[in-house]
């Protein structure tokens, strides 16, 4: 078992160890602005969703949010 887990060389794992630490900072950051989005009255959520499915297709595309990006 221990075998398995020493598959990978300590510069990946130091990388892959920065890369885990990026995404939980990120995730962080992402839900602190869901939080504050929430408290926000006027804020509906539905309303920004249909704003961005401008085809009505009920789901978002990468350009449907690029397009509202450049906007």
């Amino acid at each position: 078992m221990t075998e398995k887990l020493n598959m990978l060389s300590a510069p990946t794992q130091v990388l892959l160890k920065r890369t885990i630490d990026t995404l939980i900072e990120s995730e962080i950051v992402i839900e602190s602005q869901r939080q504050h989005l929430a408290k926000l009255k006027l804020f509906a959520p539905y309303s920004v969703f249909c704003r961005l499915d401008r085809n009505a297709s009920e789901t978002l595309t990468s350009h449907e949010l690029l397009d509202f990006m450049k906007e």
